[in-house]
């Protein structure tokens, strides 16, 4: 049985560090000097300003998605480029400098929870739906392979266990099942190598019909075309992985318009076969005002959300996508 987990931000935040959006707008625009910036910086930063900064959206899907629309506001290939990549610098200096100071947990043995949480992520669902993927589960007492999709920049889920050094290893007997741990691919790419991925999905989120047919751009922020060109073939090693899933453990992910190619992914191999099962757990940043009376409506919203980014009715999802938050007991 295959496992994949796929990891977003939200997994960053619960190990405490500032790697939010809205962590870095405010290093962006208040630490960040204008001075001797090109005409295209300051226009950029003005119109990021409006559209994110005072209103106060803090994902980075805002941001990707931002800057396929204010696209529409820069005349030449040249300006917008300079103004992208303007961003694309200072996110990497930003991050580098908070995952430096990061002060990261260390998982040192082989019976900790993160091993666990790998091999059964149903485990944190509400008890009636970790019942129902039990009993949908038990039949099953073959290896359970379990593979990692990051979406993050940085390495923390390597840097806080020993999981680079159990690759092909055994993690564990966990419900009679072994678990062997097959690898962690970063589909955006690694902050430590600077070929980090930012941008949008497809050419028709640039509201620039002269940019979407210009190569440079299109390399820079169509995020499927970038990985492309960069050739390491990350993106088509996570469509085998998703291709041949049976659980796909949806980790602190904002599913935004800007990884549209993914959640298409996603709901392919959802409609391919009834067993599978989508395990999603949403980062909610006021989950602690939530009332227990209220998390059920939340549940059932985030259903209706992840069934409408992977094509599917709510009918079809309600039994097979089970939501908990990643931010009240996971990792």
């Amino acid at each position: 049985m295959n496992i994949v987990h796929i990891i977003g931000n939200g997994f960053d935040l619960n190990q405490g560090l500032q790697t939010s959006y809205a962590h870095f707008y405010e290093f962006y625009f208040q630490l960040v000097s204008n001075e001797g910036n090109s005409d295209a910086v300051k226009k950029l930063r003005e119109l990021l300003a409006k559209k994110l900064y005072d209103k106060r959206k803090d994902r980075w899907a805002d941001l990707e998605i931002t800057l396929g629309e204010i696209a529409s506001d820069f005349e030449s290939e040249d300006e917008y480029s300079d103004a992208y990549l303007d961003v694309y610098t200072h996110l990497m200096e930003y991050l580098q400098e908070a995952y430096k100071h990061s002060d990261l947990l260390n998982f040192d043995t082989p019976e900790n929870t993160l091993y666990k949480d790998l091999a059964m992520p149903w485990k944190h669902l509400i008890p009636r739906d970790r019942t129902a993927m039990e009993q949908h589960l038990s039949p099953s007492t073959n290896d359970v392979h379990v593979h990692i999709i990051n979406f993050n920049y940085t390495d923390t889920l390597e840097r806080i266990s020993d999981l680079p050094d159990k690759v092909g290893k055994s993690l564990g007997i966990y419900d009679n099942r072994n678990t062997v741990h097959a690898g962690c691919l970063h589909i955006h790419h690694k902050l430590k190598n600077r070929d980090v991925i930012l941008g949008v999905d497809n050419a028709s989120q640039i509201a620039n019909d002269k940019f979407r047919n210009d190569e440079r751009i299109q390399n820079y922020l169509i995020k499927p075309q970038t990985n492309t060109g960069l050739g390491n073939l990350e993106d088509r090693r996570c469509r085998e992985l998703i291709k041949n899933a049976y659980v796909i453990s949806i980790y602190g992910m904002s599913i935004g318009e800007t990884d549209s190619t993914w959640w298409k992914e996603i709901g392919k191999r959802f409609k391919s076969e009834l067993g599978v099962r989508i395990l999603y757990f949403p980062y909610v940043k006021d989950i602690g005002s939530v009332l227990p009376i209220q998390l059920p409506l939340r549940r059932a919203q985030a259903v209706r959300e992840m069934s409408a980014k992977i094509g599917v009715t709510y009918q079809e999802a309600r039994e097979r996508i089970l939501v908990n938050f990643c931010n009240i007991h996971y990792f």
